[in-house]
């Protein structure tokens, strides 16, 4: 059965021990893929990790299938009712229905409320060209709206590469 786990702390206690966020990272690793979620060079071990997702200016999702990490995705840069979200799909998660997760993700998100409020109205991603496969995901899970060139830095081989910027609204047009 699939479970959305959100990263907060109630009373002071993290809904997620310091060793299951890195073992988040340490699965990211194991599947080759941190440098890719990562491209920017801000996270670029376990502690970096643990250190970003307790520092409050991100919210922290886990999907998991059985008690086991299918998916680690991330909202920030939030301004009014948006925000940047951000996916990792782990290994175990690619198949038949790695689309029907990540949609699942960004459900959840979108039903995020306080007083009856929802929190965001939209999410936007930005996808380094030069990562094929997460375009291809992003072009399948949100809207294509703009491709900016040179947008995106890569701090592990030191090029430029264009953005592509897809976007998805809780209110469907």
């Amino acid at each position: 059965m699939d479970k959305i786990i959100p990263y907060i702390v109630v009373d002071g206690i993290p809904t997620m021990p310091d060793s299951f966020l890195a073992g988040l990272y340490n699965n990211l690793v194991g599947d080759g893929i941190e440098k890719l979620a990562f491209s920017d060079g801000s996270v670029r071990c376990a502690d970096d990790f643990v250190r970003l997702f307790k520092s409050g200016s991100q919210l922290l999702f886990v999907l998991t299938r059985d008690e086991s990490p299918l998916v680690v995705g991330w909202i920030n840069t939030f301004e009014g009712k948006r925000a940047q979200i951000h996916f990792s799909v782990f290994k175990r998660g690619i198949g038949r229905d790695h689309i029907a997760l990540g949609k699942k993700m960004i459900g959840h998100c979108f039903s995020l409320q306080i007083n009856g409020e929802f929190l965001f109205d939209v999410f936007y991603g930005i996808t380094p060209t030069s990562n094929k496969l997460a375009c291809r995901y992003a072009k399948k899970i949100m809207t294509v709206a703009a491709t900016i060139p040179n947008f995106c830095y890569n701090f592990w081989d030191k090029t430029s590469s264009d953005g592509l910027v897809t976007y998805i609204s809780r209110v469907q047009e």
